[in-house]
């Protein structure tokens, strides 16, 4: 099963974070070194779900589109608890007040480091609710453009604990593997933002209403290109739909909805 590359590529791409734990003297003891990892590991997860939402990538694992979704949300599940859990413990670990989570200070370089990461944090807590308690009363236009703060927030988090990060100071082999990810990550994100551009324009050409409440649509490439060998049909009852995947000026494709 092809779903298994998945759980062995994200327990793989893990390994490398698990070598800090036995080093926690770099970083000045269990709490701090602790807290270092999970932020780590939960940054991990935001990437494994950016990654995933990309058909090309999640493709490769499984042709499951229903499987692939759930480990999606299996990920947003555990990605939450590290993420969330990461602040907390560097909050216990330098004893600040609860003023640390939210308070913005770009007065200096560590400070404008650690602000990023709470704006990421901000970001994710608003991404957390919209696919959670407020996904019942959310639409899915503004659930879907709400998402788009993954992008933001996953480079936000990626700046933070290269600026910030011990860890990643201490270890150049673990630098260089972080900055291996962001840039898979830049890679994915750039492909999925710039999909609107490559993405084939058409017109309604014209609708008709038939037998058993169904409307066939007709839709009219604007550009140039091969168009389809014929037109998609559909008879109802049962209705099906069906989109063409290639446009042209002169060709024109049909599918159906009720």
């Amino acid at each position: 099963m092809r779903l298994r590359r998945l759980v062995a590529a994200i327990v793989l791409s893990a390994l490398p974070f698990a070598y800090p734990l036995f080093h926690l003297d770099l970083v000045g003891g269990p709490l701090p070194g602790t807290a270092g990892v999970v932020g780590l590991l939960g940054a991990l997860a935001m990437w494994w779900q950016v990654l995933l939402g990309a058909r090309q990538v999640s493709g490769w694992f499984s042709a499951d589109r229903g499987r692939i979704v759930t480990a999606h949300a299996w990920l947003g599940a555990s990605g939450a608890f590290l993420v969330l859990l990461h602040p907390l413990l560097e909050l216990i670990a330098d004893r600040h007040g609860p003023a640390y989570l939210v308070l913005l200070d770009f007065t200096w370089v560590e400070s404008t480091y650690t602000s990023l990461g709470r704006l990421a944090l901000l970001m994710f807590v608003l991404l957390w609710l919209s696919s959670t308690l407020l996904r019942a009363v959310t639409r899915h236009r503004l659930w879907q453009r709400v998402h788009y703060l993954s992008y933001p927030l996953v480079g936000l988090v990626f700046l933070h604990a290269y600026g910030i990060g011990t860890f990643l100071a201490e270890l150049p082999w673990l630098r260089a593997y972080w900055l291996a990810l962001a840039a898979a990550f830049a890679g994915v994100a750039g492909w999925r933002l710039a999909a609107p551009l490559r993405a084939r324009r058409y017109r309604l050409a014209g609708a008709e209403r038939v037998a058993g409440g169904v409307t066939v649509y007709s839709l009219r490439g604007a550009g140039s290109g091969r168009c389809p060998a014929s037109s998609a049909t559909c008879a109802p009852p049962p209705w099906s739909a069906r989109t063409p995947s290639a446009w042209c000026g002169r060709g024109t494709a049909s599918w159906c909805s009720r």
